[in-house]
């Protein structure tokens, strides 16, 4: 696609590092991962959240400290709701704390700061317009406080149309995914033109240039691309241009980690597998080894929000997100769960 004007991510904004400063040194906001959820409410009741969500939101807000609602979130538990282990009752009990966790005052419907999935966090940063998911995406929160604002889990089934409705979103998403991948890259490398997920077992000098690919950082940028096109297509752009110093000192910058994890945890999935059905057909994979791809959207969730200056810290206990944000040099964006805890009561 060929694009003529660039479209500058930050409007007539200056630079993201001018409007750092104090704004960092007053107030922090916290993205807390569906796993922190899910430790946070195990084996406890509902009142005894209640208790502990109105504790932490006072010392929030004597901190100066806010919790985002993240989307990805919602739907990664909205997802086992309907599951009939017991994961399902620390999904929804994680879905009633991630609410009230989130929530900016006591009114009847949901008032907070959301992060939208990365369909629209690409379009509002490339082109400040909304995705064709921006629906679903507007109504996540919604459908979060109908199901589990309460606390009351006896209900949920009244809710499966719209439990399902989330799950198909999140089936589709990976799905697309993909189909991209053999459509985008498999076919056309296959002289053939063919899918062929075990293309690199059996051309070992293809897997050899996939390697160096990935070592000399080739692939990283193949990424910010397809982030481009994803947003281009997401937003039915007929023209648009992008310089590459504005790219390389823009996406390419601020989503740096998020363009490394993928790389590094998903792309090369396709040569360290050694079951490719499990990437092809992730229901058959014990390992469940796709939800990297929920983790870097809780990365890029993340880097938009710093990027526009609000500085923001993600919590989980990933040790290999954990590591990415040190590698880059953003410890001090990364918590785990006790380092969290301890940073509230200080």
């Amino acid at each position: 696609m060929i694009i003529p004007i660039f479209i500058r991510p930050y409007g007539n904004r200056k630079p993201v590092n001018a409007q750092l400063g104090s704004i960092f040194n007053k107030m922090i906001n916290f993205i807390l991962d569906t796993n922190i959820y899910r430790t946070l409410v195990h084996g406890r009741s509902i009142e005894d959240l209640k208790l502990e969500l109105k504790s932490n939101n006072e010392l929030k807000k004597a901190n100066g400290f806010k919790s985002i609602f993240p989307n990805i979130v919602a739907i990664e538990l909205i997802n086992h709701l309907l599951d009939s282990d017991g994961a399902s009752i620390d999904c929804f009990k994680g879905l009633f704390y991630l609410i009230h966790d989130t929530r900016q005052n006591s009114s009847a419907s949901f008032k907070g700061q959301v992060v939208p999935t990365i369909h629209d966090l690409a379009t509002y940063y490339l082109f400040q317009q909304k995705s064709e998911h921006f629906t679903l995406n507007n109504n996540i929160c919604h459908i979060s406080h109908l199901i589990a604002h309460n606390g009351d889990n006896t209900n949920i089934k009244s809710y499966r149309s719209e439990i399902e409705q989330v799950m198909e979103f999140k089936r589709m998403e990976l799905e697309g995914i993909i189909k991209n991948i053999e459509e985008h890259y498999l076919k056309p490398i296959n002289n053939k033109g063919l899918v062929d997920w075990e293309i690199f077992d059996k051309n070992l000098t293809m897997k050899k240039e996939f390697k160096q690919l990935i070592k000399n950082k080739s692939f990283h940028q193949i990424f910010g691309f397809s982030l481009i096109q994803m947003a281009v297509n997401e937003t039915k752009q007929e023209i648009a241009v992008f310089k590459m110093i504005d790219l390389e000192n823009g996406m390419f910058k601020d989503f740096k980690k998020s363009i490394d994890f993928f790389v590094e945890h998903i792309w090369n999935k396709l040569i360290v597998t050694d079951k490719k059905e499990y990437l092809f057909n992730p229901e058959t994979d014990p390992k469940k080894r796709w939800n990297s791809f929920y983790d870097l959207q809780l990365v890029f969730a993340n880097e938009y929000e710093n990027a526009l200056g609000r500085k923001t810290a993600l919590v989980t206990e990933e040790k290999r997100i954990r590591a990415l944000f040190e590698k880059f040099g953003d410890g001090d964006l990364i918590f785990n769960l006790n380092g969290y805890k301890s940073l509230l009561k200080n």
